[in-house]
């Protein structure tokens, strides 16, 4: 089985408008030709592509539902379910990407795409183009072997795919073994990140994870490390491969940048 390239991105601006959608496969695009998808699913209808415009179409689909006191009854609720693109690229280079939209304006947006990692494409060019469109709240690169992608099942937040969600940094385990979280009115508490389970090979912490670490420690220790946008971008090493080809050298830098951040910040 193939190694996986993973991207999980976090987000809170309003990434509804096509032009995203079209932005995101000019991404790939721009980065290689081998990356660009060729279908996109809605529910379940595949719709095959090729253009950033055919892409831009199918990014978001409104479908309106409503409520009723009862069958046949009174109207109570009028709104629309907001479906993301589910998309897909064939081939040699495979790879998968779906966008989930909020539906409240203080949640977050999140996308999660995989793809077939190969050393002839620039992920981390990709990775920054993302974040240059997306403006995440957080954003990370990782390469998986097919062991890490097993499921986790002791972990609600196990470290085996792409990372994403606001639950994801906000979350805590109770003394009571019970996960807690921010009240959902609480909108400054929820835009505190004081969580993540692990690094991975490239991270990008916006604004809201100010507080959690010293830059500067990063900056010594990294491969790669600067601001960026409203955030912080920073890969521990020099090449992406390095997850899986030089493994013990790979976990020791990663250990060395934990220690950058604020005692607990990493569920055990």
């Amino acid at each position: 089985m193939p190694t996986k390239v993973v991207i999980g991105i976090t987000t809170y601006i309003d990434i509804t408008d096509p032009a995203f959608g079209a932005a995101l496969f000019d991404a790939y695009t721009a980065t290689s030709d081998r990356l660009a998808p060729n279908q996109v699913k809605v529910w379940s209808t595949t719709t095959p592509i090729v253009t950033a415009a055919d892409f831009g179409r199918l990014w978001l689909t409104r479908t309106p539902y409503e409520a009723r006191e009862k069958r046949g009854g009174e109207i109570t609720n009028k709104s629309e379910f907001l479906i993301g693109a589910e998309w897909r690229r064939t081939g040699v280079m495979s790879g998968t990407g779906q966008v989930h939209f909020r539906y409240d304006p203080a949640d977050a947006n999140s996308l999660q795409l995989e793809g077939t990692y190969s050393s002839k494409i620039d992920w981390p060019e990709l990775f920054e183009r993302l974040i240059a469109i997306f403006s995440p709240s957080y954003a990370m690169l990782h390469l998986f072997t097919p062991t890490e992608l097993e499921p986790h099942p002791n972990s609600r937040f196990g470290f085996n795919g792409a990372v994403f969600g606001e639950p994801h940094f906000t979350s805590w385990l109770s003394s009571n073994g019970d996960w807690r979280k921010p009240d959902s009115f609480d909108r400054e508490a929820r835009r505190q990140y004081r969580f993540l389970t692990e690094l991975s090979w490239a991270n990008y912490l916006g604004s809201e994870f100010e507080g959690q670490y010293d830059a500067g420690v990063i900056k010594s220790e990294a491969a790669s490390a600067r601001k960026l946008g409203n955030g912080f971008l920073f890969q521990a090493t020099t090449k992406p491969d390095d997850v899986v080809n030089s493994p013990q050298m790979f976990r020791s830098k990663r250990d060395t940048l934990k220690k950058a951040f604020r005692p607990g910040f990493f569920r055990q």
